[in-house]
């Protein structure tokens, strides 16, 4: 009998452990994005190109982030919104991955920044109503700043400000814009 009631105990202590001591599931990963595209100046668009989306905002959270506010941010899975991401420190710089989609608005950035500085990025933005997928041309890497306050990285979460002097189109080789706006992307990979 006593042997019975050792064995109890034991396989009680054990399960408790099991499941009583694991590591707590981490927050999905969140974001919000805040995109505006106009036609680049004259002196930088290529000869027969224009910007034919010129005056387009599109945003992934609402009120979406800008340079005071880091906005409302959709939840990955919570009502059909996708949000991966990854900040990791590496040397000098945090690197970012991020990608955000949300009622047929979609935006990625992969690149780096500095700490309280700037960095570089590749985005691409697709959004139903323009029906385009625009992203930097290869030689023209859009600035991603986290220079001014509040603006911040840091691993696992990034509230930066994005600028891109040449957005293209593969779809629309005559297309030629220029974009900026804001992202925070939040319970990141690190």
């Amino acid at each position: 009998m006593m042997l019975k009631g050792n064995l109890t105990a034991a396989l009680g202590l054990s399960l408790l452990g099991t499941f009583g001591c694991s590591d707590p599931v981490p927050p999905p990963p969140q974001g919000g994005v805040n995109v505006n595209i106009r036609s680049a100046p004259s002196s930088v668009t290529p000869p027969n190109k224009k910007c034919t989306v010129g005056g387009h905002s599109a945003f992934v959270g609402s009120p979406p982030p800008d340079a005071t506010k880091p906005g409302s941010r959709v939840v990955d899975g919570e009502s059909g919104a996708s949000v991966s991401c990854s900040v990791r420190k590496s040397g000098g710089v945090f690197k970012i991955n991020g990608n955000a989609t949300h009622k047929g608005v979609s935006f990625s950035v992969t690149g780096e920044v500095a700490p309280e500085g700037t960095g570089t990025a590749t985005i691409l933005h697709r959004n139903p109503t323009v029906l385009e997928t625009v992203k930097n041309e290869d030689a023209m890497p859009c600035t991603v700043s986290v220079a001014d306050a509040p603006l911040q990285v840091a691993t696992g979460r990034v509230w930066a400000k994005f600028s891109c002097p040449a957005l293209v189109a593969a779809q629309q080789p005559t297309l030629f814009c220029e974009g900026e706006g804001f992202f925070v992307f939040e319970n990141c990979d690190e």
